[in-house]
Protein backbone atom coordinates (compact mmCIF):
# COMPACT_ATOMS: atom_id res chain seq x y z
CA UNK A 1 0.00 0.00 0.00
CA UNK A 2 2.51 2.35 1.31
CA UNK A 3 5.05 1.61 -2.43
CA UNK A 4 1.27 2.72 -4.00
CA UNK A 5 1.06 5.60 -2.61
CA UNK A 6 4.92 6.73 -2.97
CA UNK A 7 4.52 5.88 -7.02
CA UNK A 8 1.12 7.89 -7.25
CA UNK A 9 2.90 10.54 -5.26
CA UNK A 10 5.92 10.94 -7.71
CA UNK A 11 3.48 11.14 -10.85
CA UNK A 12 1.60 13.67 -9.71
CA UNK A 13 4.33 15.62 -8.86
CA UNK A 14 5.93 14.19 -11.89
CA UNK A 15 3.19 15.26 -13.88
CA UNK A 16 3.13 18.95 -12.41
CA UNK A 17 6.49 19.58 -13.24
CA UNK A 18 5.95 18.76 -17.29
CA UNK A 19 3.00 20.77 -17.25
CA UNK A 20 4.46 23.96 -15.51
CA UNK A 21 7.51 23.94 -18.11
CA UNK A 22 5.07 23.21 -21.12
CA UNK A 23 4.05 26.03 -23.03
CA UNK A 24 0.75 26.20 -24.41
CA UNK A 25 0.20 25.26 -27.76
CA UNK A 26 -3.15 26.75 -28.53
CA UNK A 27 -5.86 28.83 -26.73
CA UNK A 28 -8.54 31.04 -27.62
CA UNK A 29 -9.51 34.21 -29.29
CA UNK A 30 -12.86 35.82 -27.89
CA UNK A 31 -15.00 37.82 -30.24
CA UNK A 32 -15.21 41.14 -29.29
CA UNK A 33 -18.55 42.23 -30.90
CA UNK A 34 -21.31 41.05 -28.81
CA UNK A 35 -24.39 43.32 -28.67
CA UNK A 36 -25.89 44.28 -32.46
CA UNK A 37 -28.87 46.28 -33.57
CA UNK A 38 -30.83 45.95 -37.07
CA UNK A 39 -33.37 47.73 -38.17
CA UNK A 40 -34.49 51.62 -37.72
CA UNK A 41 -35.55 52.18 -34.31
CA UNK A 42 -37.40 55.05 -35.23
CA UNK A 43 -41.28 54.61 -36.70
CA UNK A 44 -40.70 50.71 -35.97
CA UNK A 45 -43.98 48.32 -34.82
CA UNK A 46 -41.97 46.37 -32.77
CA UNK A 47 -38.48 44.93 -32.14
CA UNK A 48 -37.31 41.65 -31.49
CA UNK A 49 -34.27 40.75 -28.96
CA UNK A 50 -32.52 37.52 -29.15
CA UNK A 51 -30.11 36.63 -26.07
CA UNK A 52 -27.55 33.59 -26.44
CA UNK A 53 -26.30 33.16 -22.71
CA UNK A 54 -24.04 30.11 -21.32
CA UNK A 55 -24.25 29.52 -17.72
CA UNK A 56 -26.29 31.99 -17.30
CA UNK A 57 -24.37 34.64 -18.38
CA UNK A 58 -24.73 36.76 -22.00
CA UNK A 59 -22.33 35.92 -24.74
CA UNK A 60 -24.18 38.15 -27.16
CA UNK A 61 -27.25 40.31 -27.75
CA UNK A 62 -29.23 40.99 -30.80
CA UNK A 63 -32.10 43.92 -31.62
CA UNK A 64 -33.89 43.42 -34.81
CA UNK A 65 -36.67 46.39 -34.76
CA UNK A 66 -38.96 45.94 -37.76
CA UNK A 67 -41.90 48.71 -39.50
CA UNK A 68 -44.26 46.23 -41.29
CA UNK A 69 -45.52 42.83 -40.70
CA UNK A 70 -44.55 40.12 -42.60
CA UNK A 71 -40.78 41.22 -41.91
CA UNK A 72 -37.77 39.65 -43.36
CA UNK A 73 -34.04 40.67 -43.01
CA UNK A 74 -30.74 39.39 -43.67
CA UNK A 75 -27.71 40.92 -42.20
CA UNK A 76 -23.99 39.56 -40.97
CA UNK A 77 -23.27 39.36 -37.42
CA UNK A 78 -19.46 39.05 -38.19
CA UNK A 79 -19.60 41.97 -40.59
CA UNK A 80 -16.49 43.59 -39.02
CA UNK A 81 -14.82 40.57 -36.78
CA UNK A 82 -15.55 37.62 -39.07
CA UNK A 83 -12.21 38.47 -41.20
CA UNK A 84 -9.60 36.32 -40.71
CA UNK A 85 -5.78 35.37 -41.67
CA UNK A 86 -5.83 31.83 -42.65
CA UNK A 87 -3.15 29.88 -42.48
CA UNK A 88 -2.93 27.56 -45.48
CA UNK A 89 0.42 25.77 -45.91
CA UNK A 90 4.21 26.05 -44.26
CA UNK A 91 6.80 25.63 -46.82
CA UNK A 92 10.71 25.04 -45.92
CA UNK A 93 12.25 26.92 -48.76
CA UNK A 94 16.13 26.28 -49.82
CA UNK A 95 17.47 27.52 -47.01
CA UNK A 96 15.78 25.35 -44.33
CA UNK A 97 13.53 28.42 -43.21
CA UNK A 98 10.29 27.78 -42.96
CA UNK A 99 7.46 30.09 -44.84
CA UNK A 100 3.98 30.42 -44.21
CA UNK A 101 1.53 31.46 -46.81
CA UNK A 102 -1.47 33.08 -45.46
CA UNK A 103 -5.16 34.16 -47.62
CA UNK A 104 -7.44 36.47 -45.88
CA UNK A 105 -10.80 34.64 -44.91
CA UNK A 106 -14.29 35.53 -43.42
CA UNK A 107 -16.25 33.71 -41.39
CA UNK A 108 -19.81 32.82 -42.48
CA UNK A 109 -22.39 34.86 -40.34
CA UNK A 110 -24.65 35.41 -42.60
CA UNK A 111 -28.40 34.98 -40.54
CA UNK A 112 -32.08 36.80 -41.32
CA UNK A 113 -34.99 36.60 -39.50
CA UNK A 114 -38.81 36.62 -40.54
CA UNK A 115 -41.57 38.18 -38.49
CA UNK A 116 -45.37 37.25 -39.52
CA UNK A 117 -48.69 37.90 -37.64
CA UNK A 118 -51.21 35.21 -38.14
CA UNK A 119 -55.19 35.74 -37.90
CA UNK A 120 -54.91 36.18 -34.42
CA UNK A 121 -52.85 37.55 -32.01
CA UNK A 122 -49.71 34.98 -32.44
CA UNK A 123 -46.55 35.86 -34.27
CA UNK A 124 -43.95 33.56 -36.12
CA UNK A 125 -40.95 34.06 -36.18
CA UNK A 126 -38.38 31.93 -38.05
CA UNK A 127 -34.66 33.02 -37.65
CA UNK A 128 -31.18 31.41 -38.62
CA UNK A 129 -28.95 33.07 -36.29
CA UNK A 130 -24.73 32.64 -36.99
CA UNK A 131 -22.91 33.96 -34.11
CA UNK A 132 -19.15 33.95 -34.01
CA UNK A 133 -17.57 33.25 -30.58
CA UNK A 134 -14.27 33.76 -31.73
CA UNK A 135 -11.54 31.60 -32.70
CA UNK A 136 -9.37 28.41 -31.91
CA UNK A 137 -5.70 29.21 -32.38
CA UNK A 138 -3.44 26.61 -32.76
CA UNK A 139 -0.25 25.98 -33.82
CA UNK A 140 0.88 23.95 -37.08
CA UNK A 141 4.42 24.19 -37.40
CA UNK A 142 5.19 27.35 -34.90
CA UNK A 143 2.88 29.17 -36.85
CA UNK A 144 -0.84 30.43 -35.58
CA UNK A 145 -3.82 28.67 -37.28
CA UNK A 146 -6.82 30.42 -36.08
CA UNK A 147 -10.38 28.25 -36.41
CA UNK A 148 -13.67 30.17 -36.71
CA UNK A 149 -15.81 29.09 -33.24
CA UNK A 150 -19.49 29.90 -34.35
CA UNK A 151 -23.28 29.03 -32.67
CA UNK A 152 -26.05 28.76 -34.73
CA UNK A 153 -29.54 29.26 -34.28
CA UNK A 154 -32.30 28.08 -36.28
CA UNK A 155 -35.80 27.71 -35.70
CA UNK A 156 -39.62 28.51 -36.02
CA UNK A 157 -41.63 29.53 -33.31
CA UNK A 158 -45.40 30.71 -32.54
CA UNK A 159 -45.23 33.98 -29.89
CA UNK A 160 -48.58 35.00 -28.55
CA UNK A 161 -48.62 38.41 -27.79
CA UNK A 162 -50.76 40.82 -25.65
CA UNK A 163 -53.76 41.91 -27.18
CA UNK A 164 -53.16 45.42 -25.19
CA UNK A 165 -50.23 45.35 -26.58
CA UNK A 166 -50.01 47.93 -29.69
CA UNK A 167 -46.14 47.63 -30.08
CA UNK A 168 -44.81 44.14 -29.50
CA UNK A 169 -41.49 43.70 -28.24
CA UNK A 170 -40.68 39.90 -28.47
CA UNK A 171 -37.63 38.46 -26.08
CA UNK A 172 -36.18 34.84 -27.16
CA UNK A 173 -33.42 33.34 -24.84
CA UNK A 174 -31.22 31.22 -26.27
CA UNK A 175 -29.34 29.04 -24.38
CA UNK A 176 -25.64 27.77 -25.51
Amino acid sequence: MKKAIVILSILTVSGCTSTQNAKPESGFIHNTETTFQFGSSDNNIGAIQFVLDANEEVKSSLIVNFNELPFLTKFDLCEKTGFYDDLKSVTTDSNGELIPLYKEEKVNCTSEVIIQKDNGNDYLVSYNLNFLEGYNKAKVKGYDKLLPATVKRLTERRLVIDKNDNEPEITLKLAI
